[in-house]
């Protein structure tokens, strides 16, 4: 790339010239005259700016620590109920059942490592996720409700209501909700407008704008949807047995 300049003849026409600074393949290179002023080209490099986007990828799978499946004594838990007048029926034998239950559990302050890492800082979390709803709710000017699936890799939900959003279905141009949503692991975070019946509808730009600020502006990382949405090729796909369209969503914000 060159740049142009404009400059007087004179003294300081030699020096371009001699240092090679001066066009020497344009019509207009021919001497001027003294008073006139001519465009001197600079050869400039610029280097290109790149955008580097996180190694999702990487990232994911460092944080997919693999678990190995539990080892459930079924038979120990089961009690006939009488061979004779009911054969091949069983009932649980509760006590067995907490046992191993029990044994399952990791231990106190430590997470399992499917739902909750193993190293989970919930205090650290909570007052983070605590300060997300409070920006929302800044942001558009109206309570934002949070809520805390259970059973799930999902720390926590916020609901951004219909009525302060700009996300609509594209035919019958209905308000749409937008679901805020903060995993148990590395602050992943990811948003999702409600669904209305079969009509499916993109994030509107101004709300997309406003959730990824308040988002990055607390250290959560945004996971593209592309990411996401990838069928789950993970260590414990064994969580999932027979669910088919298990994603990489699934893994970090559903229930397991």
């Amino acid at each position: 790339m060159r740049l142009l300049v404009t400059g007087g003849a004179g003294a300081h026409d030699g020096g371009f010239r001699s240092a090679g600074l001066v066009s020497h393949d344009s019509a207009d290179c021919t001497r001027p005259d003294a008073n006139q002023r001519r465009p001197l080209i600079f050869p400039v490099n610029l280097q290109p700016v790149t955008t580097y986007e996180p190694d999702w990828w990487s990232m994911l799978r460092a944080l997919d620590e693999p678990i190995e499946p539990p080892n459930i004594r079924l038979e120990s838990m089961l009690r006939p109920v009488d061979e004779q007048a009911a054969p091949g029926q069983y009932v649980l034998v509760e006590s067995e059942a907490v046992a191993q239950l029990e044994q399952l559990a990791p231990p106190p302050g430590e997470g399992d490592g499917l739902e909750v890492p193993r190293d989970f800082d919930y205090a650290a979390a909570r007052a983070r996720f605590a300060r997300l709803v409070e920006r929302l709710s800044e942001v558009y000017g109206c309570p934002c409700d949070p809520g805390h699936p259970q059973d799930s890799a999902c720390f926590g939900s916020i609901r951004v209501p219909a009525e302060a959003t700009r996300t609509r279905t594209k035919r019958t141009r209905i308000p749409l909700s937008v679901a805020v949503l903060v995993s148990n692991f590395g602050a992943l975070a990811t948003y999702k407008p409600s669904i209305q019946g079969d009509q499916v509808a993109p994030v509107h730009p101004d709300d997309r704008q406003r959730i990824e600020e308040a988002l990055t502006g607390l250290g959560y990382l945004v996971v593209p949807d592309h990411v996401l949405a990838t069928p789950y090729d993970g260590p414990n796909r064994w969580v999932f047995g027979g669910i088919a369209n298990a994603t990489w969503f699934t893994r970090f914000f559903d229930y397991l």
